[in-house]
């Protein structure tokens, strides 16, 4: 079940630990989630945003009026480069 966490400090989840707040905030854990996320976003009139790994993400604005999905999809795994 989706769980949305609101006013959600960004800064441990970029390696460059810059401050950002997200208005709204989810992991995605399952496929499903994704559906329960956009129905949120759209309910609540704000966009949505996707962070992966969080690797060189640069969060232009300390304050982000949007749901931030961040993809924690189990089973995925990377097996070489």
């Amino acid at each position: 079940m989706l769980q949305i966490t609101e006013n959600k400090d960004l800064s441990g989840l970029s390696t460059f630990r810059m401050h950002a707040e997200a208005r709204y905030f989810a992991q995605i854990t399952d496929t499903a989630d994704i559906t329960d996320a956009y129905l949120f976003a759209e309910s609540h009139a704000v966009p949505v945003v996707v962070l992966g790994g969080g690797s060189n993400t640069i969060f232009a604005e300390p304050n982000l009026e949007a749901l931030v999905l961040q993809i924690a999809i189990p089973g995925f795994e990377k097996t070489h480069e």
